[in-house]
């Protein structure tokens, strides 16, 4: 075999090029299938052991399903959860990826030294779990962030963000000494309940859902420190936001900004602050403008309690429904106690300069208040406050300034709380007991000027007491004092004064103004009174004060005034108690005095059903009250002079809306009194009134000797009818006429007794027109006097029914004789009536008759009887008479009537004296025919003639008559005889009888005028050659209507 040539270079390069390649081929392969590896399956166990002993090692604990190698990434741990797997109802914090950044020069040296995690897609979970609520989580999404563990064992967090609560988070900080974290021990305090924390963070997730931003808001939180010190740990925390829509109401712009825990000198002690600036707030109790609030305060790192605290909070242009501020400051600092006891004090200061609503406005407004509490509860063990304001001002008035002083003291119960929670605006005040006073100088209340107001009280649960109210008005006072039990809601209050109430009148209403109006006095009244009432609680808002309150409502108490006027009614002194319970108004000993007298009554009155009741015993002059009536004053008034107070004692009741339930019973007695010029020494009576109806019994009026008296006086107001039961009196009617009034006086004056008749009445009358009427007077009594005519006694009956008037069994003494007549007016017509009557004369003197009626000189005798009787006539019409009657006189003398001496000149010229012989008799019948009197038989019988009339005479005297003269009819024996020889001369003697009845004209029948010329030759002539001239109507004077 042939020797082998030795391989050159160029074959042995090839070789060993082919084998470099082959291995690096392979390696290469082997590289990339580890990568592959490393990417799809991932690290080795001891790679991934070797990794989480180098994290604890750094402080970090970390759980993870794999690992592995991701291109551009690195070391990536996949589903990373950090946190006790075994505490499901723990926070859990989970990533889905997590990127270990190693560092490659250790790494160089096989040593695996991690240098930051990124992680990814992270998530914190807080389970929260409340009774009786559906379970709730607190999540922290999309966590992003870097963490660097740098030398030293220090930590560096970048670009932390995540989205919490709909806001974006943003977090860095810096951590020296990490790996102690791992030594931190939350403890819960002992005076920290169990889930406290877990128990905020819940509300915390409940109110995030009820806001809305217009964008997410800016959370930016910086945290620096040293893990092994917790205490040096400092934070910087921004928080941003905008529009915000909260149930509290909106915001335009929200800043807070906040430095915790920053090391200013002490190293045991860090100061922190907090900058909160709100823009454009807008709540349900009101809005404001810009909002700055500035906190610092300062804790020991050693003790969980601020060693200080500082606040400013200042606020513009804030306007609620109570009014507006332009400008406020509060600010308060808070510092440990200095003896040692571990409470805290407090100092507060408010500051709101003008302070303007719609009902007041306040110049300056300062609050300052000192507090003394204990760390473990909000509530002061112990409070000063004192609040000043200068010049308030409100619609009703203002004042110069306005103090209010304070103290409260938390103090330990061993009594159960009174006060139910759910509903009692006194439960957070039931621990304390609290004493306060205030005081407002000048104060000035629409037109009232009070020099001061002072005030004083206390807190003593369940009761509050305002112990002292004191105000100074024109030189008077006013004192009250008030105790308010919370718990029954009792109120209970005192109260005295002197004032003069006119000078608030402008405090009051319009009608307690009018009342108010009707009193003047120099010297204010003195008025104590005490009241008691159940206040309504405070859950209800708006309660029904008249059907919740006012039941409960108990006032009592007493007046006392000396002069004073009650409607320009003057009176020397009054004074009266006076309560109010169970809708009843009570004056149960009213007495006001006046020079004359006094008068007491006691008064009820229900509000509910408007029932009053009055008591009343008086003893004044009655004319002192004319002033009450307002306008012009009743005539009444002018009619009475009293020289002794009338005594008047009786009860009034009824119901102040309904009128028709008015009623009263009084005892009226008086004496020595005028009325109308009519002196009346006694007056009794008992009133009675009741459903409209006045009723006067036991009637008694005497003026001197005559009495008035009566069993019942009734006067029914429906109907305005006069009842009279029994009424009987001797008085002279024309002190009752001239009482009555001048039309009834002027009326009756024709009718006259010169000594008072008796008079007895019984029936009713309406007063109104007096159309219905029954009522019965019996008179008795004379002399009685009528138009000429005199009677010393009369009596008669008097029917007034309706419209007509009837007069029966009138008996008089008529001049030596008797009449006796019935009458009957009907007054239907005003100022008229029809009338007829019936009357019968007997055994009357002619003489004194007609001395009466015509002349008391006249001769004429006799004795006059006869009968009238009137069928119609009319009192306003003298013409309108008709009826009938007869007459008969004997024993008389008639010759000077002119009518029927016509012939006893020519009979005295034959035989002297012959013509005025002596009347035997007279007779005649007649009729009345429109005030025409008619007789056909008219005899007048003496020894000288006989006269024979026929004819007529009217009321006027006017007479047409007849006459026919019998000569020597009636001598006796022979003047028939003398009567039948002179029958043929007798037409000589008949004549027509013209004229009036006091100057007739007499004219013959048959014989003609001029063959009377040789008797009456003068007369003839004159009578023949005169003109005829009518007759005037004589004139006759009417009797009065």
């Amino acid at each position: 075999m042939p020797p082998t040539a030795k391989p050159g270079f160029r074959q042995r390069f090839r070789c060993y090029f082919r084998w470099c390649r082959i291995s690096l081929l392979f390696l290469v392969l082997l590289l990339l299938g580890s990568l592959t590896y490393l990417n799809r399956v991932g690290l080795p166990e001891f790679l991934k052991a070797r990794l989480v002993s180098e994290l604890r090692a750094r402080g970090v604990i970390l759980k993870f399903t794999r690992m592995r190698l991701r291109w551009y990434h690195g070391l990536v741990a996949e589903n990373v959860s950090l946190g006790r797997a075994d505490d499901p109802a723990g926070p859990h914090l989970s990533m889905g990826e997590a990127d270990l950044r190693l560092d490659r020069t250790a790494l160089h040296k096989l040593h695996f030294q991690i240098n930051s995690l990124l992680l990814h897609d992270g998530q914190l979970v807080v389970p929260l779990v409340s009774t009786n609520e559906p379970p709730e989580r607190f999540i922290v999404n999309n966590i992003i962030t870097e963490l660097h563990l740098l030398p030293d064992d220090q930590w560096q967090l970048d670009r932390f963000q995540a989205l919490c609560l709909g806001a974006r988070v943003n977090l860095s900080g810096t951590l020296a000494n990490a790996s102690a974290i791992r030594d931190w021990q939350f403890k819960r305090a002992t005076n920290q309940p169990p889930g406290l924390w877990q128990r905020q963070l819940l509300q915390l997730v409940k109110i995030s859902r009820q806001m809305q931003f217009s964008r997410p808001p800016d959370i930016l939180l910086n945290v620096r420190g040293d893990a092994r010190d917790p205490a040096s740990i400092t934070a910087d925390l921004r928080f941003s936001a905008r529009h915000a829509d909260t149930p509290w109401g909106k915001l335009e712009k929200l800043l807070l900004i906040a430095k915790l825990n920053r090391r200013l000198g002490s190293h045991d002690v860090g100061h922190s602050e907090l900058k909160l600036q709100i823009a454009d707030a807008r709540t349900p109790w009101g809005q404001a403008g810009l909002s700055r609030l500035y906190v610092h305060w300062a804790q020991s790192f050693t003790n969980p309690m601020p060693s200080e605290v500082k606040l400013d909070w200042e606020i513009s242009d804030v306007n609620t429904p109570w009014g507006e501020i332009p400008q406020a400051r509060f600010t308060s600092r808070t510092v440990l106690s200095s003896d040692g006891s571990g409470r805290l004090k407090t100092e507060l200061t408010l500051d709101s300069g003008v302070f303007q609503s719609e009902w007041f406005q306040l110049k300056t407004n300062r609050l300052t208040a000192q507090l003394i509490h204990s760390p473990d509860s909000v509530l002061p063990l112990q409070t000063d406050w004192q609040w000043a304001v200068e010049k308030p001002h409100a619609r009703w008035g203002e004042a110069q300034d306005f103090r209010l002083n304070g103290h409260a003291d938390r103090v330990a119960s061993k009594s159960p709380p009174q006060a139910d929670p759910s509903s009692a605006w006194w439960t957070a005040l039931e621990p304390f007991h609290i004493d306060w006073e205030s005081q407002i100088d000048s104060v000035t209340l629409t037109n009232v000027f009070v020099d001061k107001i002072s005030l004083a009280g206390q807190w003593r649960a369940p009761e509050l007491t305002i112990q002292k109210f004191h105000a100074d008005l024109h030189g008077h006072q006013l004192d009250a004092s008030a105790q308010i039990h919370a718990a029954t809601r009792e109120a209970r209050a005192q109260s005295s004064f002197d004032f003069d109430a006119h000078r608030i009148e402008s405090l009051l209403t319009p009608h307690l103004r009018r009342w108010l109006g009707q009193y003047s006095w120099p010297d204010p009244p003195k008025v104590t009174a005490r009241v008691r009432v159940i206040l309504p609680a405070c859950t209800n808002t708006h309660p029904d004060w008249r059907a919740e309150v006012l039941p409960t409502l108990q006032l009592d108490g007493e007046l006392q005034t000396g002069e004073a006027t009650f409607r320009g009614v003057p009176v020397s002194s009054a004074q009266s108690h006076f309560g109010f319970s169970n809708f009843v108004w009570q004056l149960p000993d009213f007495v006001a005095t006046r020079p004359e007298g006094r008068v007491e009554f006691s008064y009820t009155s229900d509000i509910q059903n408007h029932d009053f009741r009055f008591k009343l015993r008086s003893r004044i002059d009655p004319l002192a009250l004319k002033s009450l009536f307002e306008g012009e004053r009743p005539a009444v008034f002018d009619y009475f002079q009293f020289h002794e107070p009338p005594l008047v004692e009786g009860e009034i009741r009824g119901q102040w809306l309904a009128p028709e339930k008015f009623g009263a019973i009084v005892r009226v007695s008086a004496t020595n009194f005028v009325f109308r010029e009519v002196p009346i020494r006694e007056l009794a009576a008992l009133v009675q009134f009741t459903n409209r109806y006045v009723t006067a019994t036991d009637v008694m009026i005497r003026g001197g000797g005559p009495l008035v008296s009566a069993s019942g006086v009734g006067y029914d107001l429906a109907t305005r009818t006069v009842y009279l039961t029994n009424a009987f009196s001797t008085m002279d009617p024309r002190l009752i006429t001239h009482a009555i009034g001048p039309r009834t006086e002027q009326i009756l004056s024709p009718y006259t007794f010169k000594k008072p008749p008796t008079a007895r009445v019984n029936g009713w009358v309406e007063v109104r027109r007096g159309k219905n009427s029954d009522l019965r007077f019996e008179l008795t009594g004379g002399p009685f006097h009528y138009w000429k005519f005199n009677v010393p006694q009369i009596s008669g009956t008097v029917l007034w029914v309706d419209e007509t008037v009837t007069i029966t069994n009138l008996q008089a003494d008529f001049y030596r004789g008797k009449l006796a007549a019935d009458m009957f007016f009907d007054c239907t017509v005003p100022h008229e009536s029809d009338f007829g009557l019936r009357a019968s004369v007997s055994g009357a003197d002619l003489h004194q008759l007609m001395a009466d009626i015509s002349s008391p000189t006249n001769r004429l005798e006799g004795v006059l009887n006869g009968d009238l009787t009137i069928t119609k006539a009319n009192s306003g019409d003298w013409e309108s008479w008709n009826g009938f009657g007869n007459v008969k006189l004997r024993d008389g003398f008639l010759w000077d009537i002119p009518l029927f001496g016509i012939f006893s000149t020519a009979l005295n010229a034959v035989v002297p004296g012959i013509g005025n012989s002596r009347v035997s008799g007279c007779t005649a019948t007649f009729t009345i025919a429109n005030s025409v009197i008619h007789t056909d038989d008219m005899n007048i019988r003496s020894p000288a003639m006989r006269l024979a009339y026929r004819g007529t005479i009217d009321f006027k005297g006017r007479v047409d008559a007849r006459v026919e003269a019998r000569l020597l009819r009636d001598v006796w024996i022979i003047g028939r005889i003398v009567n039948f020889i002179l029958s043929p001369l007798t037409k000589i003697f008949e004549y027509k009888v013209t004229g009036s009845l006091e100057e007739p004209k007499k004219e013959p029948l048959y014989i003609p005028k001029a063959l009377m010329f040789p008797f009456h030759p003068i007369r003839t002539l004159k009578e023949l050659f005169s003109e005829e001239k009518p007759n005037p109507s004589p004139s006759v004077e009417k009797p009065p209507q």
